[in-house]
Parts: C-alpha cells; sequence; structure tokens
C-alpha cells in the first residue's frame, strides 16, 4: 500500500472532500494541518508547485486539488 498524505486545513469544503474520497477508496493517510505545521505548507508547495490545497501526496508524487482521476491513477484504484 502506498504512503499517502494529505496536507489540509480544517473547514475546508475541498479537504472535506479529498478526505472522503480517500475514505472511500478504503486508502489509510496521514492528514497533516498546513496551519499547525508552518513547513507543512511549505512542503506541499515544493511537492506540488502550488499553495493550492487540498494536496495528496502519494509516495512522493503529488495530486493537487480535486483531482480524482489523478489520485485514482496514483493510487493504482
Amino acid at each position: 500500500m502506498p504512503q499517502v498524505t494529505l496536507y489540509a486545513t480544517p473547514g475546508c469544503p475541498r479537504c472535506d472532500q479529498a478526505r472522503q474520497w480517500l475514505r472511500e477508496l478504503n486508502v489509510p493517510f496521514a492528514e497533516v494541518d498546513v496551519r499547525r505545521d508552518p513547513l507543512a505548507l511549505h512542503r506541499a508547495m515544493v511537492f506540488s508547485g502550488t499553495p493550492a490545497l487540498p494536496a495528496i501526496d502519494v509516495d512522493g508524487r503529488v495530486v493537487v486539488g480535486l483531482d480524482r482521476e489523478g489520485l485514482e491513477d496514483l493510487l493504482g484504484a
């Protein structure tokens, strides 16, 4: 199973949808609240090239926003 990290913020509707997608796919994931971890947003930006959220890191490859197709491709779902 790939290592999956969701970079998100509480109360963000797009982040909520990303969480739901991961749960629907039964993908275990770690979540990083970029408001609580000042370096987390920087890490997400380095991976993705943009400060947009949510950012989902799948084994070092990042999907930004609500790109379900891109996420499923990375997960092999």
